[in-house]
């Protein structure tokens, strides 16, 4: 299937007027951020990827008293049954999946600790790429503070790789060498830093050839976007800018049935962008400029 069949299934025409809200709920520091839900919940996960709470793995357990915000876990081992860090050890985890053709670009992990008097007096970050088969670790320990509930100390790792859909991320907190298994541990303000790109460089596929009218081009207020399809097909559009960050999610592959669509895009900031349109397996893309 060429575009020229796609297009015999959708006629996609560009107007430029009306009004429409941008997209802002993307940050290119930060792939997801936790803050202090004690169930785990994310407060904050880019717009590119899927990502799970924290949960607690390998035997570690929910206290019977918790503290009033942050993460809290016990059950860790003590020194005289695991002196030494292992993956197998007890650990709070959170998995992070690019979306579909983009890549996770990690430039480091951050996140508060404390311990109780008898809770775990070491930590260790580590990541896995290929499902939790093999870890990579931080190699050091990290010092959580012994504290009551709230005093933290903050732990970071600066490291760099990446991780292409459908690959996903697993990032752990490792925790042991507790003085006992009642001992707990403490997580707050946890951050993975990085980037999401998205599925290739952005580039104009020539809409000319393919029918495809923009107008006017460049536009001086906001974007409107009319198809019509002719048989049900799953339709993805976004805006991104010149360095190819998504900026706007108009549609993530929502399957729409037969007819003609009316849709009205983000108003956006003057610069140059591009929309790209995937109907089906067919992606076209058009540069635009916004005075």
């Amino acid at each position: 299937m060429n575009l020229f069949s796609t297009l015999s299934k959708a006629l996609i025409a560009f107007s430029f007027l009306g009004v429409f809200s941008i997209y802002t709920g993307n940050s290119y520091g930060q792939v997801i951020t936790y803050t202090a839900d004690t169930l785990g919940a994310l407060s904050f996960t880019n717009a590119n990827v899927t990502a799970t709470s924290l949960t607690r793995v390998n035997g570690a357990a929910l206290p019977s008293a918790i503290c009033a915000s942050g993460y809290s876990t016990k059950s860790f081992t003590t020194a005289a049954s695991a002196p030494t860090f292992s993956d197998t050890l007890h650990a709070v985890e959170v998995t992070v999946t690019p979306n579909s053709g983009h890549t996770l670009n990690v430039t480091g992990f951050v996140a508060d600790l404390r311990r109780s008097n008898t809770g775990p007096t070491n930590a260790r970050y580590a990541y896995s790429t290929n499902g939790g088969t093999t870890w990579t670790d931080q190699g050091t320990d990290q010092t959580p503070m012994h504290a009551g509930c709230d005093t933290l100390t903050t732990c970071s790792w600066t490291t760099s790789f990446t991780v292409a859909a459908p690959n996903t991320l697993k990032f752990r907190v490792y925790a042991y060498l507790s003085s006992s298994a009642s001992g707990t541990f403490q997580i707050k303000n946890l951050n993975i830093n990085g980037t999401v790109t998205p599925p290739t460089s952005i580039s104009e596929i020539n809409a000319d050839v393919n029918n495809i009218v923009v107008f006017p081009n460049p536009i001086n207020n906001s974007t409107k976007i009319n198809y019509r399809l002719s048989t049900p097909n799953n339709v993805t559009i976004n805006v991104y800018n010149l360095l190819g960050q998504q900026t706007a999610v108009i549609f993530n592959n929502e399957m729409q049935e037969v007819g003609e669509y009316n849709i009205t895009a983000p108003t956006l900031v003057p610069g140059v962008y591009f929309v790209r349109i995937t109907i089906g397996n067919e992606t076209i893309t058009k540069r635009i400029e916004k005075l």
